[in-house]
């Protein structure tokens, strides 16, 4: 029959003779290429077979400085990054752009000494207010070496914003805080003029403060 007929049959699979034998065929031939290879080297002249040693060697090296700069490479990194680590700089600490200054003062005052006491109530209803006594010693031959007057603390107040306004860039004591109810309490009115008190002592015997005409003023301690 032709072979393109359809009906044909089809042809047996290959016995395992076969197959054994087309396995032989093909190691066969594999040996006979690796004779062939194995005799072209035989082949080659000594200074073709110095040449391939020559390459062989010059890729080895080759392959052996690559990995030797990657190590290189990988150890500055490491080192680097370790450096970084150990020397990275704190958080900066944010710095006030106004110079301020301290309540103790830096040269001696005009004046040493103040105090503030024996509160006296005045009216009564919503116009009732307290006075305080006040007294202001100074050391400076210019003023008057003891001044003692009532206040109130509303000027206290007023004093405190004068010297606000007139040295912003500085720290002026704060004043003791104030109270809508109760502020005619025995305790609270005691507790706030010993808060005057120590306001008071701390301008009066400050460098820039103690010199402010408006703590001048406000004592009428100028001897004129």
């Amino acid at each position: 029959m032709s072979e393109d007929d359809p009906f044909a049959p089809a042809s047996p699979p290959p016995t395992s003779a076969q197959q054994q034998a087309e396995g032989d065929d093909g190691d066969a031939q594999g040996a006979e290429e690796t004779t062939d290879s194995s005799s072209k080297k035989k082949d080659l002249s000594p200074e073709e077979r110095e040449a391939r040693r020559k390459r062989k060697e010059a890729k080895r090296k080759k392959k052996q400085e690559d990995k030797r700069k990657r190590e290189i490479i990988v150890s500055k990194e490491s080192s680097a990054y370790g450096h970084f680590q150990s020397v990275q700089p704190e958080p900066s600490k944010k710095l006030s752009t106004l110079h301020t200054t301290a309540y103790i003062a830096p040269e001696q005052s005009r004046f040493f000494d103040a105090a503030v006491d024996d509160p006296v109530k005045h009216g009564d209803g919503f116009s009732a207010y307290t006075t305080y006594r006040t007294r202001v010693k100074s050391s400076d031959p210019e003023f008057a070496p003891m001044v003692d007057i009532r206040l109130r603390y509303s000027d206290f107040h007023n004093l405190r914003t004068q010297l606000v306004e007139a040295h912003p860039t500085m720290l002026v004591p704060n004043l003791p805080p104030k109270q809508i109810f109760g502020r005619f309490n025995p305790k609270f009115v005691e507790k706030r003029a010993l808060g005057l008190t120590k306001f008071l002592n701390l301008v009066v015997s400050h460098a820039v403060f103690g010199k402010s005409p408006h703590l001048i003023d406000m004592f009428k301690l100028n001897r004129s």
